[in-house]
């Protein structure tokens, strides 16, 4: 197999014509994103295999046997091509432009009319170049291995030259085709964190003293979002550890500036100088987002929840667990909180086969799950429980339970947005109180009753 045609000149510069269109309109930060994705890893997939047809040309250039110093040759020929003065000037030189534009809108979308300052230029071309140390690591550390390992197994074989360059061409080439996602990657890290600190700096301008970090909840959101989502950061938190990260120079300073870890279990105001400003891992979806109103709210922590499951609860502040609550309703009314799907079947056949006779909740699938839907919108009370699964492995995880007397359910949904059962708290011809008081007796002994919350 031959080396795969590199990219074009024109098909380069409709790229970047396409990222100019961008900026003259009214940009929109994820298609700048995209973008820079692609141009990173094309970029990097050209060059990659324009060093491989160039090696490859040397080899087959020469005369003689196959010997153990061309190997050298192949790799000073790929390091030069694809090394940080090339391939990675070329990059952080195509970034800044696009960093730019991200910071200032992030900015923008905190304080309207924001101008960039000298500093934030300087914090921009900090950013931007912060990608010469990731491409300088990797390449070193993984790509380049990658590529001598490759080399020396295919000479060790023997081969005639022009078998030889083939061999390399398949072999060199599949490494580049394997590490384009690295570049796409980078690229949207780049973004991510030009994006955070444009917002914070927005956040300074604007005089705004705290934050709220909101992660995308779903069946990919990582453990760490799901631990940081809902807290309430002080904006001098992230503005301190926004400038060490442009102060870092090296890749231990900048790991150390900005620690990703899998998960954190403390207070929010125990919350370490480096852990505060996403994006927490690559791939981040997570935002920081600022808040106008403090949302008033307290806990009371019922007299059989256990002194682990207390400490746990009170990781949150009522605040924060009162901010969770209030997205998990709003998600309930616009596009519903998710059923994994095999539990709704196993939970519409048991209420269906137990409630028959009173026909309670025996209503079929679509309006148990409205009622599911419902019940969490509408919430007369909601609290907050530690669930422990019974498995050796399992987390524990953050669980609220929301009580809707009209409703006569209890809807109960883990910290990932995912609903867990929705069952009946009485049957007809109870009154709203006398159902709120069975259900705390029953069951609000082992909870903690989120107060003052929304629809509390």
């Amino acid at each position: 197999m031959t080396t795969p045609a590199t990219m074009s000149t024109s098909t380069q510069a409709r790229l970047l014509a396409a990222i100019a269109g961008v900026r003259k309109a009214t940009v929109d930060p994820e298609k700048l994103r995209a973008l820079l994705r692609q141009l990173y890893r094309r970029r990097f997939m050209q060059e990659g295999r324009a060093a491989i047809a160039a090696a490859i040309g040397a080899i087959k250039g020469m005369s003689g046997p196959v010997d153990a110093e061309e190997a050298a040759v192949v790799m000073q020929t790929l390091e030069t091509r694809l090394g940080v003065d090339n391939l990675g000037t070329t990059l952080v030189g195509r970034a800044e432009t696009v960093v730019r534009d991200v910071f200032e809108i992030a900015a923008r979308d905190v304080k309207s009319g924001y101008k960039l300052t000298v500093t934030d230029h300087r914090a921009i071309n900090t950013i931007a170049r912060h990608d010469l140390t990731w491409i300088k690591d990797h390449t070193e550390a993984d790509l380049m291995p990658k590529f001598k390992r490759a080399t020396t197994e295919v000479m060790q074989e023997g081969y005639s030259r022009d078998k030889l360059a083939r061999r390399l061409a398949d072999d060199l080439g599949g490494i580049v085709d394997a590490d384009a996602e690295y570049w796409s990657d980078l690229a949207d890290h780049t973004v991510s964190k030009a994006r955070a600190i444009g917002r914070v700096q927005g956040f300074v301008d604007a005089g705004i003293l705290y934050a709220r970090i909101q992660a995308v909840l779903d069946k990919n959101t990582s453990q760490i979002c799901r631990d940081l989502n809902g807290r309430v950061i002080e904006v001098a938190h992230l503005k301190r550890q926004a400038d060490n990260l442009l102060a870092a120079k090296t890749k231990d300073e900048l790991k150390a500036a900005a620690t990703w870890q899998k998960r954190y279990t403390g207070k929010t105001e125990d919350l370490p100088p480096n852990l505060g400003l996403n994006p927490f891992h690559y791939r981040c979806r997570t935002e920081v987002f600022a808040i106008f109103e403090e949302t008033k709210a307290e806990i009371d922590v019922g007299p059989r929840v256990s002194d682990d499951d207390a400490d746990q609860l009170q990781q949150l502040t009522p605040q924060e667990h009162a901010i969770r609550v209030s997205d998990l309703q709003k998600r309930a009314g616009k596009e519903g909180l998710h059923w994994p799907s095999r539990a709704f079947d196993s939970h519409v056949a048991k209420l269906l086969l137990k409630h028959a006779a009173t026909n309670e909740f025996n209503e079929g699938a679509e309006a148990y799950w409205r009622r599911t839907q419902d019940t969490v919108k509408n919430a007369d009370r909601v609290f907050v429980q530690i669930h422990r699964a019974n498995r050796a492995d399992a987390v524990p995880r953050t669980q609220y339970v929301f009580v809707n007397t009209k409703a006569r359910a209890a809807t109960y949904v883990d910290d990932n947005g995912r609903v867990r059962t929705c069952r009946p708290i009485g049957g007809p011809g109870h009154e709203p109180d006398e159902l709120l008081a069975n259900f705390a007796k029953r069951d609000g002994r082992n909870m903690a009753w989120l107060k003052n919350s929304a629809r509390n």
